[in-house]
């Protein structure tokens, strides 16, 4: 059973105040209002934003990233298949895509793998469907 459809609630950002505009006159008008939007209200700031110099955090102090980079590379080293599963929007496609290219480039066996399509979300049990279904396919070859 499908739920119902949820309500949407729109946010409209505020049109970009004059001080800000000026202050970002070195953009085209569009991306002065992306930028306001996400609360960059300085050329300097603007400017580190977009080049992403701010440092990114380390990927190894999340949790279990230890384990997973352990079981990569053994994945690797034995030649297993690893299924990288990611849904449908632009950018689980994209996210999909890149980490199988990734993969492969690090010498891996990288599969993608999307949820069917039409189905609203991907619950555990269609994740569940979907690798099980992958991995008998896969076994076949």
């Amino acid at each position: 059973m499908l739920n119902p459809p949820q309500r949407k609630n729109w946010w409209v950002y505020p049109r970009i105040p004059a001080e800000t505009d000026q202050a970002l006159s070195a953009f085209p008008d569009i991306l002065r209002q992306l930028l306001f939007n996400r609360g960059y209200l300085t050329e300097a700031a603007a400017v580190e934003y977009l080049n992403a110099s701010q440092p990114l955090g380390n990927p190894l102090l999340l949790l279990d990233m230890e384990k997973a980079v352990k079981r990569l590379l053994h994945a690797i080293d034995h030649g297993e298949t690893i299924v990288v599963y990611g849904d449908y929007d632009v950018d689980g496609v994209s996210a999909t895509a890149l980490m199988v290219q990734v993969l492969k480039t690090l010498g891996a066996r990288g599969q993608p793998l999307h949820p069917p399509t039409g189905s609203m979300k991907a619950t555990a049990s269609i994740v569940k469907q979907s690798l099980c279904w992958r991995i008998r396919e896969l076994k076949s070859f």
